[in-house]
């Protein structure tokens, strides 16, 4: 298709960090940076700091009593020295109270949302090969925002593992195993945090073929940065929101004969993804919590797609390019509610690898589905066409697991997400997860009780 607008990566990633630094200025109105009366200069404060400090001032030593001595001419005798004793210092009349700026007893590390998605957009080249479309997360897949994520900022590394049974791919409905790494840093005293994660799977190969063998490999998925901060908070409530930006980095998709070796189809990976999301965290209770999520995404830059095509009048091909691709746009929303079935312990003290400090249990329901119609190229007599083969998607999936709090700065969640709906809306039979989160910084000084999604 044409007429599609093309910004070059510079200029788009220049725009998303324009935008979120405007975005941090009205965080940090809404949730300052906060500050520790009782510090004294040049003494550190952050969220999570505690100074101890005597509830009453200690006494002061009684000044040295006047003696009155009478009028002689007789010169006294010098005091003698090392004679006097101070009197003893009175106890506190109460005890010693902890000035701390920590926030909350449950938010840092809440179970995340575990998350559901798979779809990369699947295309027919021609009406007879499936090929995938890279922008929408290639033969990897997707990530959502709200995947193994919480709405408050934090600071963890973090490492996914998702396995997926017969996906879309192509018709033998193959299996793919993704991991994801990635790393999120708090800024703006807490108030807000970057993340950066990159997906890499064994997963169908990019490089297609016209017959249907079920070609393996191992392949590198897009680049996500994610900014996140919290607009609005209160006892038990917080509101959140942020962007997502999607830089391309998997590999581009190409179709092959397998009998001549031509290559018949490239779908050059240059899709640009922006996802703005806002999101809720609430604390009904001191074992509940309950998460919201809301995130649109969308392809603000396409794939430009070449075609091995026929020359008129001779019996030669030339590849050229036939239409840019965008991304199908998609809207999606997820909700957790999840219980503390054993609460975190409160205690400082230095514990072993392994200790189970807290066990919480959760359901999420996901929906996700296409913004418009699909993006297709070509029409019925072009030489060449690509068009969706599923077309618009209302995806409807449940997850069901549970985390544990494992020592002072880690969690493990295990979770199985299972499809509501069948047809084309079933991206996958069902998905096998876990999730390990390793905390740092402020988030392991204010120990708090709050769950990602999965």
């Amino acid at each position: 298709m044409g007429g599609h607008m093309k910004y070059s990566p510079k200029v788009l990633f220049a725009t998303f960090i324009a935008a979120n630094m405007g975005f941090a200025n009205l965080a940090v109105a809404q949730y300052p940076c906060p500050t520790c009366p009782t510090c004294p200069p040049n003494v550190p404060s952050y969220p999570g700091y505690t100074e101890v400090m005597p509830s009453t001032p200690l006494p002061t030593p009684p000044e040295p009593m006047e003696v009155e001595t009478e009028e002689t001419t007789e010169i006294p005798p010098a005091p003698e020295v090392g004679t006097f004793t101070p009197p003893p210092m009175p106890a506190p009349s109460t005890p010693i109270q902890q000035v701390t700026t920590t926030a909350s007893s449950q938010t840092t590390l809440l179970p995340n949302t575990f998350g559901d998605i798979f779809d990369t957009g699947t295309y027919l080249f021609n009406g007879a090969t499936i090929v995938t479309s890279p922008g929408g997360g290639g033969v990897v897949g997707r990530n959502k925002i709200s995947e193994a994520s919480n709405p408050i900022p934090r600071d963890r590394f973090f490492f996914n593992f998702d396995y997926f049974s017969e996906t879309q791919l192509s018709p033998e409905d193959p299996w793919v195993a993704r991991f994801s790494p990635g790393l999120e840093r708090t800024i703006l005293c807490g108030a807000a945090s970057i993340e950066a994660r990159l997906p890499f799977a064994a997963t169908f190969d990019a490089d297609f073929s016209t017959t249907t063998a079920d070609d393996r490999d191992f392949e590198l998925g897009n680049l996500q940065f994610i900014f996140k901060g919290i607009l609005y908070n209160e006892e038990g409530f917080y509101f959140t929101g942020g962007t997502g930006l999607v830089l391309p980095t998997a590999s581009d998709a190409d179709l092959f004969d397998p009998f001549t070796g031509e290559q018949l189809l490239t779908i050059e990976n240059e899709s640009v993804l922006l996802e703005p999301y806002l999101a809720i965290v609430m604390l009904p209770t001191d074992r509940t919590f309950v998460q919201l999520w809301t995130q649109a995404s969308f392809d603000v830059r396409g794939s430009e797609v070449f075609a091995s095509e026929p020359m008129i009048g001779t019996p030669l091909t030339s590849f050229n390019e036939i239409g840019r691709l965008q991304s199908a746009n998609l809207l999606q929303f997820d909700v957790q509610v999840g219980y503390w079935l054993m609460e975190q312990s409160n205690c400082r003290c230095k514990r072993g690898l392994f200790d189970i400090d807290g066990l919480a249990v959760f359901a999420e329901y996901h929906y996700n589905t296409t913004i418009g119609t699909p993006d297709f190229i070509g029409s019925p007599g072009s030489a060449s066409t690509l068009v969706s083969t599923s077309g618009s998607i209302d995806e409807m999936n449940l997850t069901l697991g549970g985390t544990a709090l494992i020592g002072d700065r880690s969690s493990l969640a295990l979770g199985v997400v299972l499809p509501l709906k069948g047809g084309d809306d079933e991206r996958f039979d069902y998905q096998l997860g876990v999730r390990y989160n390793l905390y740092f910084g402020d988030s392991v000084r204010q120990r708090n009780r709050t769950v990602n999604m999965f």
